[in-house]
């Protein structure tokens, strides 16, 4: 698997590790910080941040996409990007190109639009605070 990782995406991971802590995984499975948590995880930390009420990790997925489109890239590099499968099955049994340089180039670019943004409106990742029942 290849983890392309932009000046914006290490900028986050260090915000997001003060929340999660500084074991093996960003999102550990509860009571065992050694094994990965569940996909859920990560809706459950958004919740918890207060982000935007009824957000979800595929909403951001959503809203790459979305951008990446609306800003020109390719759609197979996005595509590939974003680990979906090719459905046509004799496009999917030739084509091995993983587009390794494109989507690096795409990424940069979305962090580098991610970091103008955090810049005009900066929201802070806090957890909610506890309420009466803590």
């Amino acid at each position: 698997m290849t983890v392309f990782c932009v000046h914006f995406a290490s900028s986050a991971l260090e915000q997001l590790r003060v929340i999660t802590g500084s074991g093996r995984y960003l999102f550990p499975y509860r009571s065992n910080p050694d094994k990965p948590g569940a996909l859920r995880r990560l809706r459950y930390l958004m919740q918890g941040l207060a982000i935007v009420k009824g957000a979800s990790p595929h909403c951001w997925r959503t809203t790459f996409s979305t951008w990446a489109n609306q800003n020109g890239h390719r759609p197979d590099a996005i595509e590939k990007q974003l680990a979906h499968v090719e459905y046509n099955k004799v496009r999917a049994t030739y084509n091995k190109a993983m587009l390794v340089e494109e989507r690096r180039q795409i990424m940069q670019a979305w962090g580098d639009y991610l970091a103008m943004a955090e810049a005009d409106n900066v929201v802070p990742l806090r957890p909610k605070a506890a309420g009466p029942t803590g």
